[in-house]
């Protein structure tokens, strides 16, 4: 997970309680690898975004690929 900015990180930690940021599918794959392109995320994708979240008090919800020209995301909370 060496590819995430710090920055969302830190934009992560100062998030206030409600407030959600989303994140393209291709970053996802880029951040939480292996990156496959065109591709929803796998359950260990999935997973290593929900304990990057919780890291900072947040949670993660991914939405998949939807169609064909639809591209999945995935939503981080502050809890």
């Amino acid at each position: 997970m060496s590819d995430i900015p710090n920055e969302f990180g830190d934009q992560l930690a100062r998030l206030y309680p409600g407030v959600i940021m989303v994140v393209p599918n291709d970053l996802l794959q880029a951040w939480f690898p292996p990156s496959v392109p065109f591709r929803s995320l796998d359950k260990m994708e999935i997973a290593a975004a929900q304990a990057y979240a919780a890291k900072f008090g947040c949670v993660f919800h991914y939405s998949p690929i939807a169609g064909d020209c639809e591209q999945g995301e995935g939503r981080f909370r502050k809890a």
